[in-house]
């Protein structure tokens, strides 16, 4: 597995939010957010939870990069990590 940097893990996931709004498996609250906030840096506490999340998951080596799964639960990162009550199976987060 190859280390990445937090700033281009960083890039990657807004650049994955970013399709995957148009693919329409973001929490509708993200997309709420996303479209009032086009041009601010600013996040709200519950994103820069789910992109802290999503951050530890891409470090894990339980990750699987191509399908952006856990190989422990199965679950689909990007949208696990933007639940509120959700775990980590590794207790990590």
């Amino acid at each position: 597995m190859i280390d990445r940097k937090q700033s281009d893990v960083e890039d990657e996931y807004e650049r994955n939010i970013e399709n995957n709004l148009l693919e329409g498996i973001i929490h509708p609250k993200v997309v709420r957010w996303f479209k009032e906030n086009t041009n601010t840096n600013k996040i709200p506490p519950d994103i820069s939870k789910a992109k802290t999340r999503y951050v530890i998951c891409k470090s894990c080596d339980k990750f699987n990069d191509t399908f952006k799964t856990c190989s422990l639960c199965g679950c689909f990162m990007p949208l696990k990590t933007q639940l509120g009550r959700s775990k980590c199976p590794e207790n990590k987060w």
